[in-house]
């Protein structure tokens, strides 16, 4: 996960982003994390680091997809 240039921890980081991704809304998900985590965060705030961590994700899966796709598979020889 992407820590770089965010200002909480890793641990309160990915709650945040847990609740954001997996719950309907960044309302429900402040609302949840404030109730059980006790983490008074904005809804603002689990938006803009939700998608700020799913674009970086995302960027990974699709350079892993490409190492992928170029990586030539070696020649058997022929027996």
């Amino acid at each position: 996960m992407g820590l770089e240039g965010h200002a909480c921890s890793p641990a309160i980081l990915a709650k945040v982003v847990s609740a954001g991704a997996r719950l309907h809304s960044f309302g429900q998900a402040g609302i949840a994390l404030r109730d059980v985590a006790g983490i008074p965060i904005s809804d603002r705030q689990i938006e803009n680091l939700t998608e700020a961590i799913g674009s970086e994700r995302a960027q990974q899966r699709d350079r892993k997809q490409t190492q992928r796709r170029r990586r030539q598979l070696p020649v058997k020889p022929a027996n």
